[in-house]
């Protein structure tokens, strides 16, 4: 290797060096923009369709590669070998593309598969295709369309990635693939997930707008009636009009099944795209092993493929326990597995050279534009070929009409060159015409001949004349295109395998049962749920059933009845309130920890049946008081965070919540435990426009004395009392004093008892009681005996008769509904002498 020249090199270390053409750049902008070219680069050079041909950069190159091998559909297959080499070779070296042709080939991945394939494909229970040098391939009749006439250069050509060969751009497809196979392509930042559209509906679509280029969404979605997928389900789309019309949201798939009730059998005969059976069948096992799936007694996989025709047949069936409701057990599936699964949909195209969301009219706009500009591409090619065919018989034919002429001439001539010059003197043509005289064996023409080139010359005039008029007249080329989509109607077109739905169904709710359940609270925070049919009526004055405490120190803190499928809301003692489904609580007591992240200080106030209209009342044991509109509560997470209901001042805590059952026209009544009662019309209570305010003073207390219930009463509606001394009373509202709000309000215990009020309620909610001791004893009786003479300030009548050092601990109504009043269901607890400590499951 040669030194540099010594002049070149200077050992002056003080020599001044200038650097006019420097500029500072920021390392980070730098790096930004590189970075940013490169994810560009990758997006629209492997990873995302174009809107014109729908299809992904390695689809595009395998299929004009195997153009170029000369895979037929009616030829012979080649190995999947050699067209894997010719792709990543000639057109795309960004990896392997075996996979790529393999997909197109499933046509549990496809509505319409590309490619004809030999050998396993793999399938859908997630098995891999066999190695490319032991499989083959060539084109299905689809895939052999995309390339119709691209010999005749109807769509652009560019270099390839080392510019030694030419590649299509885009393939001229003739039909609009972009909304009739879906896609999925994943790079740098971005994802494209477009979806399956029926190949009959989207080439009506395409008639329908060619027809009328104002076609609205509305319009549009009488015909493209939703997505049709590879596999038969029901599909749920919610806004499917914003889907057509900005190519983004979600779909439902739902597998569709078959009931036996006679065999007790519920068969599964599709599941998702995408979706590897055997990691589905491995999902269902575990659910049915973790008890998700309830009352299953058997599960088996019966499905098979046709290996001639390649179809898989789904059959996947669950045994179920005799007695069971299957319609929940239905439910839990689609809760748990995958059989009901949501699709996204992301359908983002290159258009002009740019990365956009398109909509179903985007889309069908780019095809039809693109599909005008092939067929114009088309027809000027096969015009321009018929003219210059003109030209060259126009030239023989003057040469024919001289036929003696012309053999002198050409005779006489010292060469072919020469004989294109005096041909070219002697009559009105050109080179290229000479050139065809001197080629064409003229001597040897007959007569026979001469008519059928003149009658040939006529019909290359037509049909010129007709390219021509295709060429400059839009409707023509409209009607044109119009026949050929018709054509591939017919040839390609299938009937729909999806059906449609434009309702979302939650399944963690649609097939959970609605029977009435009690739920139990207790003190220390453990809650359960029983069946309300568990329960019996029991006479007032009894002494009721025996059941032990929760755990020792522990007690029932309140008892509701909500439907199975109804959810509840848990509200807190410091102000907060979360939300849980009924049909998440089971028969054995569990720790609220369980469901909810909860601390030392989350007492739970109560809990209350969530509802979506109307008004709710907080008060606080301090006397403060909150209304506020339910509709403030609809959002609360269902994950089981916390929402702010109202701020509870120091020192107070949340006592009581109560829904407003009057719409304004009643009256709310609150009681302490020394039986002070205010009752104040529920229509001068200002309803709060906001959550988490502290409300407004209620109820004024007395020293020592807390607020123990609330209540909304009716207009003349009784009012019941019950005392921890088993007595209870009732009264008419109109017994109790109108107080203003803030007032301390009227005694409703007799002067001189020791009795503390354990629970008030209205009169519609007496019918049915159930009353807990603090021994231990449950009962539960009817209310409406009590003598209403006795009014508000006498002693009351015996409900629960007590052993001696008992008392009684809770009440709680249990609103019935007439169905059940008629059907005699009432309350007593469990069989025999069940204790509830069973029900326990340890923390």
């Amino acid at each position: 290797m040669e030194d540099c020249p010594e002049n070149e090199i200077s050992d002056n270390e003080d020599e001044d060096y200038s650097y006019d053409n420097v500029v500072d750049v920021s390392v980070e902008d730098l790096m930004g923009d590189a970075g940013m070219a490169y994810a560009t680069a990758t997006l629209k050079s492997r990873a995302i369709p174009d809107s014109r041909d729908g299809l992904l950069p390695i689809y595009r190159r395998i299929l004009y590669s195997m153009h170029m091998l000369g895979l037929k559909s009616t030829g012979p297959f080649k190995k999947c070998a050699r067209i894997e080499g010719d792709t990543i070779g000639k057109y795309h070296p960004h990896g392997g593309a075996y996979s790529s042709l393999v997909n197109l080939s499933q046509q549990w991945n496809k509505n319409h598969i590309l490619i004809d394939f030999q050998g396993s494909k793999g399938d859908i229970d997630g098995d891999k295709a066999a190695a490319m040098r032991y499989t083959e391939a060539r084109f299905t009749p689809f895939g052999e369309s995309f390339l119709t006439n691209i010999n005749k250069r109807n769509v652009p050509f560019v270099d390839n990635y080392d510019a030694t060969l030419e590649e299509p751009k885009v393939l001229p497809v003739t039909i609009p693939i972009s909304l009739i196979n879906g896609v999925f392509g994943i790079a740098v930042g971005f994802s494209a997930k477009s979806i399956s559209y029926n190949l009959n509906e989207a080439v009506d679509s395409t008639i329908a707008l060619i027809k009328n280029p104002e076609l609205t969404i509305e319009e549009l979605m009488l015909i493209l009636k939703g997505p049709d997928l590879p596999l038969p389900g029901l599909l749920e789309i919610e806004n499917y009009a914003e889907i057509l019309r900005t190519g983004k949201g979600n779909v439902q798939f739902v597998a569709p099944y078959i009931l036996d009730e006679e065999k007790r059998t519920i068969e599964f005969t599709s599941i998702p795209i995408a979706t590897g059976k055997i990691k589905l069948v491995t999902d269902i096992i575990e659910s049915i092993e973790k008890g998700q799936i309830n009352n299953i007694t058997g599960f088996n996989d019966y499905s098979s493929m046709d290996k001639k025709t390649g179809t898989y047949n789904f059959k996947l069936i669950f045994t179920y326990a005799k007695d069971e409701n299957p319609h929940i057990i239905i439910g839990n599936i689609y809760k748990y597995t995958s059989l009901s699964s949501k699709i996204p949909i992301r359908s983002i195209f290159i258009q002009n050279e740019q990365l956009k969301m398109l909509g179903a009219l985007d889309l069908l706009n780019d095809f039809i534009t693109f599909r005008k500009e092939t067929l114009l591409n088309e027809f000027n090619f096969d015009r321009d070929k018929l003219l210059a065919k003109l030209h060259l018989m126009s030239g023989i034919m003057i040469a024919l009409n001289d036929i003696d002429k012309t053999l002198s001439i050409v005779k006489t001539s010292k060469g072919s060159a020469n004989a294109r010059e005096r041909l070219i003197e002697h009559y009105p043509i050109d080179e290229v015409q000479a050139q065809a005289i001197v080629d064409t064996k003229l001597y040897k023409i007959t007569e026979e001949e001469i008519v059928h080139i003149k009658e040939e010359s006529f019909k290359v005039i037509e049909e010129a004349k007709h390219l021509q008029n295709l060429i400059e007249e839009p409707h023509l080329l409209n009607e044109y295109m119009i026949d050929q989509l018709l054509a591939s109607k017919k040839a390609l077109g299938r009937e729909r395998l999806s059906t449609i739905s434009h309702k979302l169904t939650d399944y963690s709710k649609e097939f959970v049962s609605d029977e009435e359940v009690v739920v139990v609270l207790s003190k220390n925070g453990y809650i359960f749920k029983e069946d309300l049919r568990q329960y019996r009526l029991q006479s007032r004055g009894g002494k009721g059933r025996q059941f032990n405490k929760f755990k020792e120190g522990d007690e029932v803190k309140c008892i509701t009845k909500v439907r199975n499928n109804e959810e509840l809301i848990i509200c807190y003692s410091s102000g907060i309130v979360r939300s849980l489904p009924a049909n998440r609580l089971t028969s054995k007591a569990k720790s609220m920890n369980v469901y909810f992240n909860e601390t030392k200080e989350d007492e739970i106030a109560t809990i209350i049946q969530r509802s979506d209209e109307g008004n709710i009342f907080f008060l606080t044991a301090k006397g403060r008081g909150m209304k506020i509109s339910l509709s403030k509560f609809l959002n609360i997470p269902r994950n089981g965070r916390p929402m702010k209901a109202i701020s509870i001042n120091e020192g107070d805590k949340l006592i009581a919540v109560v829904k407003d059952v009057n719409n304004d026209e009643g009256y709310f009544v609150s009681i302490t435990k020394k039986g002070m009662a205010v009752k104040v019309k529920s229509d001068t209570i200002r309803t709060f426009v906001s959550r988490a305010g502290t409300g407004v003073n209620h109820h004024s207390l007395n020293e020592g004395d807390e607020i123990f219930a609330l209540e909304s009463i009716h207009v003349d509606e009784s009012v019941y009392l019950l005392m921890d001394n088993g007595l209870g009373k009732n009264f008419n509202e109109s017994q109790l004093r109108l107080t203003s709000r803030g007032a301390k309000g009227v005694n409703t215990i007799k002067a001189g008892s020791d009795a503390e009020i354990i629970a008030l309620f209205r009169e519609s909610l007496a019918e049915q009681v159930i009353f807990i001791s603090e021994q231990g004893k449950v009962f539960q009786t009817s209310l409406s005996s009590l003598n209403p003479k006795k009014g508000k300030r006498g002693i009351g009548n015996i409900v629960m008769r007590l052993d001696e050092g008992d008392k009684v601990i809770n009440a709680t109504p249990i609103e019935r509904d007439e169905e059940d009043q008629k059907s005699g269901l009432a309350l007593t607890k469990y069989k025999k002498n069940e204790i509830w400590r069973n029900c326990y499951e340890q923390k």
